[in-house]
């Protein structure tokens, strides 16, 4: 871990400093050094400190994780550690992993025709503007909406958390759905100094500190020091315990009205559960501890205690997500028409809008304005879009809409089918059984 996170400072005080010379073979001259130096140390070490942690804990728990940058001219970090795991020249081949490559990289960092002193859309995977401070936890929350797996690493700067648009961030936690959405794992960066002044939070007294981020409903962890070896056994238990959080065995509390956000089993309490969304019974069910519970259900009664046995990628209301996406490949015959008539009539309305504009011209008489205006007329009165896109559209709405009332429709061609129904019976439960139906009594 140690020796990683050297590479990587010495990565990124090259790409700051080295003009040639990359690998120091021979003694440092003046004429190594770029005239104009462009780039922030302060944040760097830090980052790459962090950088190497959560790849050890991605690969310690298999995690679906990303890692945003907000420091503003944290660029030097960012470029070191994808050029170090070999991303960057597999985006990049002419900088390559040799001396050649690295003097490339070095050069190219802050330096007409190069790249960004700051974390920039050239770095490989990157999502977040670095040179516009503020908006780095804004963007981890919007990456993490509709991604119940992702984990989103978002390291905030001092300075950066000092800005407007970072202060209401810290908010955005309240919009989170555990069901729906992935988990936003802040750092905020405290190393005492912004661009030109001590920093605030770096300043005021711990106690206070602790206030302000629980007050915007957060629990803090602190991971503090200067001697490297204490810090990587610090920041690696830290990480353990936080990243175990969002693994099996958690105890999920459930208030009364709300979705039940895992699988799992009750540990405390009983309550009534709606289960119609998954299982399709319309009855609520009493549960008490010891029994399972699953995930999109919805607790009446009672508050409920839930230990988490699976994670949100292998419960039960994903796989019914999985299903649905499944469905969706099984094409209704109206589908399959309008792909074939598409892929063969866009072509020739295209080359009919062609012939008009270009070839009656040169071939025939009349002027060019008035057949690209008679072109414009074909290619809209002829336009395939609306049978094209609105068939397939109408089908895949219809599917999920019927989803989200607990209703599974595997594919396009029993949503057809549906419409050549007269009756639907459906058992004491709300479950549609398979089988034929057959009239067994008559009461008068």
């Amino acid at each position: 871990m140690d020796a990683y996170w050297r590479a990587a400072n010495y990565l990124s005080v090259g790409q700051i400093y080295l003009f040639d010379n990359p690998l120091l073979k021979r003694p440092l001259t003046l004429a190594d050094i770029k005239h104009m130096l462009l780039g922030h140390w302060g944040t760097t070490p830090g980052q790459n400190f962090i950088y190497a942690h959560l790849n050890r804990v991605i690969k310690k728990y298999d995690l679906d994780m990303i890692y945003v940058s907000g420091p503003g001219h944290g660029g030097p970090a960012v470029v070191a550690n994808t050029y170090l795991e070999g991303t960057y020249s597999e985006s990049y081949p002419n900088i390559s992993q040799d001396e050649a490559g690295l003097r490339k990289l070095f050069l190219q960092f802050s330096f007409p025709g190069g790249i960004p002193s700051h974390a920039s859309p050239e770095c490989p995977g990157s999502i977040h503007e670095g040179g516009e401070l503020g908006y780095s936890l804004s963007h981890s929350f919007g990456a993490v909406f509709d991604n119940p797996d992702l984990i989103v690493a978002c390291c905030v700067g001092d300075g950066e958390a000092e800005t407007g648009p970072l202060a209401t961030s810290w908010q955005s936690n309240k919009f989170l759905d555990p069901i729906t959405d992935g988990a936003v794992l802040p750092i905020l960066h405290l190393n005492g100094y912004k661009i030109a002044n001590p920093a605030i939070l770096a300043r005021i007294e711990p106690e206070e500190l602790d206030q302000f981020i629980r007050g915007n409903g957060w629990t803090p962890y602190y991971v503090e020091g200067h001697e490297p070896a204490l810090m990587h056994e610090a920041m690696a238990a830290t990480l353990d315990q936080v990243v175990e959080q969002f693994a099996v065995d958690e105890i999920v509390v459930v208030k009364p009205g709300e979705r039940v956000p895992v699988d799992g089993a009750i540990t405390a309490g009983e309550s009534s559960i709606d289960q119609s969304a998954i299982t399709g019974e319309s009855v609520p069910v009493s549960r008490k501890p010891g029994d399972e519970v699953f995930a999109g259900t919805i607790n009446q009664d009672n508050a409920l205690d839930v230990r988490m046995t699976r994670l949100a990628r292998d419960n039960t209301l994903a796989r019914v997500t999985q299903l649905v996406a499944e469905a969706q490949e099984h094409k209704s015959p109206t589908q399959r028409f309008t792909e074939t008539f598409a892929r063969r009539f866009v072509p020739a309305v295209l080359i009919g809008t062609l012939v008009v504009i270009v070839i009656l011209p040169l071939g025939f008489s009349g002027t060019w304005s008035a057949s690209f205006y008679r072109g414009m007329l074909l290619l809209v009165a002829a336009s395939p879009c609306a049978l094209a896109i609105g068939t397939p559209a109408a089908v895949l709405a219809g599917i999920a809409q019927a989803a989200r009332r607990g209703v599974l429709i595997k594919g396009g061609i029993h949503l057809e089918n549906l419409g050549r129904l007269n009756t639907v019976a459906l058992d004491k439960t709300g479950t549609l059984t398979t089988g034929k139906f057959a009239v067994s009594q008559v009461i008068v």
